[in-house]
């Protein structure tokens, strides 16, 4: 008598891998809203910013300073764009 055939043999079921592809559907409309959530973080902290740089140069030349507007509005473009990367924030917890 073989031993080998009397052992009863127990096939384990196959585990699903960890990290499953994602499904085509899913995909086109994840990755087009990751674009466009990156383009809005980016806009709201870049325009802030270069628009307090370029105002405050602007205004240096016209009333003769050499940067006091410059700094001033780079500072409070800075100020706004962390305001707006919290509402950003605060808004996607919701």
């Amino acid at each position: 008598m073989d031993d080998e055939q009397s052992e009863p043999t127990s096939k384990q079921p196959e585990e699903p891998p960890l990290n499953p592809p994602p499904r085509e559907e899913e995909r086109p409309e994840n990755f087009w809203a990751l674009v466009a959530q990156a383009t809005t973080l980016g806009w709201n902290l870049v325009v802030p910013i270069v628009g307090g740089v370029l105002l405050g140069r602007y205004l240096d030349d016209m009333f003769g300073k050499e940067f006091t507007w410059t700094l001033s509005l780079l500072l409070m473009g800075v100020a706004v764009a962390f305001n707006n990367l919290y509402a950003m924030y605060s808004e996607s917890k919701n």
